[in-house]
This record gives structure tokens, sequence and C-alpha cells, in this order.
């Protein structure tokens, strides 16, 4: 080999090896997070440092020395590395196209499988070279391995470069974008720096391209990620981990609220039914204390799901007319219940001067006096239970409703008042281990209280009792009220009375049917049932007409939101529809109202707030309301009832 050549050589190379030793150092002595990029990136320097160095080795040799068995030897370590070198940045790329921004545990899962393909390709490749022939050529002053060996070293070369410029061009939308142009260059140097090696093997220039290639991927993937940036990228994937969490919460709360609902709703459907049968003895003791008990389930259900929206910040007052009597016997009547068999003297009073008509969320106002009641009658064994409802009126326009409830119980330390209203806490386990509950309630009651902007304060000495006081604003709509109403409320449970109108339920769980049919029985409607949405939308086609559906959701086939938009897309449906369904997730209502429903109602069915949707969309005591009095004309059907399930 010629002196010039060999100085140009040594020299070239030489200048390559000096600055990925400079690169391996900056690199090296920086922190850094423990990251598959940074893995990966870590091999590709110590290869590309060994890979330099047998270059130089090799040139040493072939100037003192062109006929040592050393050169061939050495040229075919250089082919191996070449090989690990590409697959190497082949599973760089792979983790890049293929977990993109994804979880670190999709990357090291990913880097776990290619690590171990991608090995044992590189060990059969390896075997492959160290057997087949290698020549090293010196003549006239060049330097350079050619045969068998180098052709298929070029050849599987050739090969990833062109799976990086497949994978490229079909994943890339998927590619992050400070991902995208470093893989794009490094597939492009490579490319090059192959070809012109190939075609002319004296110029030494694969390994300076893959220096290169090192230096592109540090100034613009691992330069720019610095441990605060990393940080920051960090946090990223880790809101989105916990973005997944939730959404995985979600969807088991959805589920578990679905499957508890569903036979909670039929228990206490024929309970009830059977107490309104006037049973008699044990009989109506034990329907009474499954009543209790399925309450009781159900308190811890909807304490849960509430408290799952105070945490997505999904909780919302939701406000309308209402009058507050009927909120004050509903406590009454609850609380009697859930009395059992405690030996407690149960004192209430409701102040006359509250406005027959108030504005605000009737739903939450009475689950917090359940709360503080439910409460109060749990951790007081003897003695009395005590509501008091207090109102001042502000002016004609506000007045302030004051709820108090108070216990001859336990008692609270002073220790604990602080951590009264957190969540899951309880307090004497000991002493109250036979006291149920999740801990949930007073949390939940102090949210609700302060999103309706009130007050709650809590007065309590230890071993005599406690007294919770909630004091918040209400707008008047009404302020006298009327005799006549108050003596049809006194005469009757039902808040409702209606006059055969007809009423379509649609649902797919038969005992649901069962349970919907002797809840409505009471209120005089005539009432009809369907098991699926296909069924529903055939009934209606025909010519069937209703005044009223209630449409479960969770059905097979065609679910209850699916139902709706076919038959409102396909012919002129409109009665009025109510979403009757176990889903009682936050937001649930507001998207059924976005779905098309004309209002909302979960499973168990409460009856004071079915009375409320019959009052709004049928009008009591027989007299049909303004939509229902208008003629339905006959439904035009402008879609294939068979091509439904397309939907």
């Amino acid at each position: 080999m010629s002196e010039g050549n060999m100085y140009g050589s040594f020299y070239f190379q030489a200048c390559s090896l000096a600055y990925i030793i400079l690169l391996a150092f900056v690199f090296f002595s920086r922190r850094k997070l423990n990251t598959i990029e940074n893995k990966v990136y870590s091999i590709l320097i110590i290869l590309n440092l060994f890979g330099v160095t047998v270059d130089i080795v090799s040139i040493y040799y072939a100037f003192f020395n062109e006929t040592s068995p050393m050169l061939i030897i050495l040229a075919k370590v250089y082919l191996m590395y070449l090989i690990a070198y590409m697959i190497v940045v082949t599973l760089y790329f792979m983790i890049i196209v293929f977990a993109g921004s994804a979880s670190t545990e999709k990357k090291n899962y990913l880097y776990k499988k290619y690590n171990k393909s991608f090995f044992l390709v590189a060990i059969i490749f390896s075997i492959i070279i160290a057997i087949i022939p290698l020549y090293f050529n010196t003549a006239d002053g060049r330097l350079y391995s050619y045969g068998p060996g180098a052709l298929t070293t070029y050849a599987v070369c050739a090969m990833f470069i062109v799976l990086w410029i497949i994978v490229a061009i079909i994943k890339r939308k998927e590619i992050p974008r400070n991902k995208f142009f470093p893989m794009i260059s490094v597939t492009a140097t490579g490319t090059i720096a192959a070809v012109v090696q190939f075609f002319v093997p004296e110029l030494l220039v694969v390994s300076a391209a893959e220096v290169l290639c090192i230096f592109i991927l540090y100034l613009t993937v691992f330069l720019v990620e610095n441990p605060d940036i990393r940080m920051i990228e960090e946090i990223k994937e880790a809101r989105n981990e916990a973005e997944r969490a939730n959404t995985s919460k979600t969807e088991f709360l959805s589920n578990m609220s679905h499957e508890i609902r569903t036979p909670l709703n039929a228990i206490l459907g024929f309970s009830q039914g059977l107490l309104e049968e006037n049973l008699k003895g044990e009989a109506k003791e034990d329907a009474e204390d499954i009543v209790n008990a399925s309450d009781s389930l159900l308190s811890i259900v909807n304490e849960i799901l509430d408290i799952s929206k105070i945490e997505s910040n999904k909780l919302e007052i939701e406000e309308g007319e209402y009058s507050f009597d009927k909120i004050y016997r509903y406590l009454v009547t609850m609380t009697q219940g859930r009395l059992g068999n405690k030996q407690l003297d149960f004192i209430h009073n409701c102040a006359d001067n509250i406005p027959a008509v108030l504005y605000g969320d009737s739903v939450r106002i009475k689950q917090i006096a359940v709360n503080l009641l439910t409460n109060s009658v749990k951790y007081t064994q003897t003695g009395f239970v005590k509501l008091n409802i207090d109102c001042e009126i502000i002016d004609s326009e506000k007045c302030k409703i004051i709820i108090s409830v108070e216990d001859s119980g336990i008692g609270i330390k002073k220790e604990d008042l602080e951590k009264l209203f957190s969540k899951y806490e309880r307090f004497d386990s000991e002493k109250n281990i036979n006291v149920e509950g999740t801990g949930l309630g007073l949390a939940l009651t102090k949210t609700l209280v302060e999103l309706m902007n009130g007050t709650i304060n809590v007065d309590s000495k230890y071993g005599e009792g406690s007294k919770f006081v909630v004091t918040f604003e209400q707008k008047i709509v009404k302020l006298e009220k009327q005799a006549e109403n108050e003596a049809v409320t006194t005469n009757t449970n039902l808040g409702f009375i209606g006059n055969k109108q007809k009423i379509l339920i649609v649902d797919d769980n038969t005992v649901n049917l069962k349970v919907a049919k002797r809840i409505l029985e009471p209120y005089n409607l005539e009432i009809e049932f369907s098991g699926s949405g296909k069924d529903f939308i055939k009934k209606y086609t025909s010519g069937e007409h209703y005044d009223l559906v209630m449409l479960d959701d969770m059905m097979p086939e065609l679910s209850g939101v699916e139902t709706l938009k076919y038959l409102k897309e396909h012919t002129d449906y409109n009665i009025p529809t109510i979403a009757l369904t176990a889903n009682a997730l936050a937001g649930m209502r507001e998207q059924y109202f976005k779905d098309g429903f004309d209002d909302y109602l979960s499973k168990p069915i409460d009856k004071l707030l079915l009375e409320e949707i019959l009052n709004k969309h049928l009008k009591s005591n027989g007299t049909p309301n303004e939509v229902i009095q208008q003629e339905q004309p006959e439904p035009i059907v402008e879609g294939n009832l068979e091509e439904i399930e397309v939907l």
C-alpha cells in the first residue's frame, strides 16, 4: 500500500475516531434519564467507537505487513460490526415508529421484543460472514475487502436500508415530528455511503458516514432532549398514562354501575311493590329490610360515582323549579325507614314560611340532607335524631334555607374534626366496627354545599352527640302556598295521576320490564313493552303510537341511542323519549340529551323522579300535554329496517 494513501486513510479515520470519542465523552458525562432511546443510542456510540478503531488497526497492518492473515480477520470483524450497527439502528427506528409517543411500558415491551429477534439475526449473519470467503486488497495503494463475504454484507445492509425506507413511507403519519427528520437524514446518509462504498470500494466512507449519522441523531434528538425538556415529556407521558388510567376507571365504573344497578332495580322495585300490598308480620319486616339494604347499597354506588364526578370536575349543579315540601316529606319517610329496629326518637320540623316554589337543585339538596341524616342514624344507637328546616326571607327574590341535623350519638373527637370531611376517613374504627359505609358521605356533602355557594358547620362533643348545620340561598319563584294543592298531596302518595296515556317501555331485560310495570301500574296508564330496539322500530313504523317512550340504552344489536337516531333520521318521530338506563356516570345525563333524548331516568327507578318526568311530559289528571295533543302523522320510513345493523 502506498504511503500517501495510507496516511490519507489513517488521517481520515483518525478524525472520525476523535469526533466519536468527543461525542461519547459529552453524551456519557451528561445526566440522563434511563430511557430506551438513551440505551440504544449508547450502544450505537460504543459500536461506532469499535468500528472506527478496527478501521484504523486495519490500515496500520496493511501498511506494515500487507500479507498478514490478521487483515482478513480484521476485515471480517469489521463486516460483522457493520451488520450489528445496521441492526441497532433498525431497532431504534422500529421503537420510534411503532411506539411513537406511547407509554414507557410499551417502549420497553417493543425493545425486548425486537432486541431478541435482531440479536438472533446478528448471530446468524455473523456466522455466515465468518464462514464464507473474504479477500483483502492492498495492491495499487488501495485498501478494501472484496469477495462473497463483502457482497453478503453489502446485501444485508442494503436490505436494512430498504426496510427503513419502506417503514418511513408506510408509517410516516405515526412517526413523532421530532424524530421524522433524523430518521430520514440517517437513512439518506447510510444509503449514499453504501452506494459509494459498493462502486468505489477503495474510498473508506462507511465509518465516517456512521459517525455523521451518530452526530445527526445527537444534534436533532438527544441534544434537544436535555434532562429538563425530557422531564417535561415525562410529565406529559405521565399525564397521558393518568388519562388512560382515568379512562379505564371510567369504563370500569360504567360497567359496575350498570351491573349493580340493574339487579338493584329489580330488588327495589319488587320489594317496594310487596310493601304496597299491605304485607303483615315478618313478611312486611323482611320486605322493609330488603328495601333498606338495597337503599344502602344504592347510596354507596351513588357516592362512588359522585366522587368520580368530583375527581373529573364533572359534578355540576342543575337548577330548576321545585317544592321544598316534597323534599321534606321524602326526608321524613326515608329516615323513618332507616331507623329500622333502633329505639330512636325521630324529631322533625319544617318552617311554615318556606316559599311554595323555589329555584335550585332539588336533587342535590335532597342528597345533602340524606347524607347527614343517614350519618346520624348510623352513629346513634340510643336517644334521638332531629331534623330541623328553617327559612329566612332575604327579599322578594331570595331566601336562605337552613338545614340542621342533630343527634345524641357517639360524637366526634376534637382532633378528628379537621379530617371529618376527608374522603374514605372513618373514626373510632374499633368502636364502630359494625358500622357500614365508605367514608364518602360527608366529603361529598361538603363538596355539594360548596358548589351551591353554601356553608356547612359542625358542633360535636365526643360521647354526647353532633349537630350539622347547612346554609345556602335559593331563588324564590312563588311565595304563597295553595291550600288545595297541599290537600291533594296529603291525601295520596302519588304525585301524578294519568288518564290511560299510552307508554312504551323498551328493555331487553324481562325482569326490568316487570319492575317497570309494577312501578307504573298505580299511575293509571296503559303500558306496553318491547324487548329490543328493532322491535320498537317495527312497532312504530307499523302505525303504533305512544304518548311516552322509556328506552333502555344498553341493549344488544341496537342500543337505545342507535334506535333513537335511526327513528329520527328515517321517520318523523316526535314522541317524548326518556333514557331509562343503569348508566349513571358523570356526564351521561348531558350526553343522552345531546343524543336526542328528552329526559333521563337512572335505574333503580326513583318514584319521585319518575313522577317529575311524568308530570313534565304528560299532564296529570288525564289531560295530555301540548305535544301529545297534536295529531301524530303516519310515520314515513326512508330506510330499510333490515339494514339497521350497519348503525
